[in-house]
């Protein structure tokens, strides 16, 4: 690892992000199934998931000059947890 990234890493875990992923800025393999995903408005309330969808397919349609992006996670409570079935497989 670059020492660049060892130090995202870092300070993104020290920030609380609980993943930290670097990809290549390309389209994505599903850009076909974003466009179909946000057709049958399986988004929901996310209505910020429909803005510029062009650029959830491919990050340089937005920022041509990126060659790669940091990805973080943070985890957080769902309001109402999943039910889980009474008996499982």
């Amino acid at each position: 690892m670059s020492k660049l990234k060892d130090a995202i890493r870092k300070t993104a875990k020290r920030l609380g992000f609980e993943r930290v992923a670097f990809c290549a800025a390309e389209e994505s393999p599903h850009a076909a199934y974003i466009d179909d995903w946000l057709a049958k408005g399986s988004h929901g309330s996310m209505g910020w998931m429909a803005k510029y969808p062009d650029t959830r397919k491919d990050i340089r349609n937005r920022y041509s000059w990126a060659k790669s992006f940091v990805m973080l996670s943070l985890d957080y409570p769902a309001e109402l947890p999943a039910k889980l079935p009474a008996k499982s497989v």
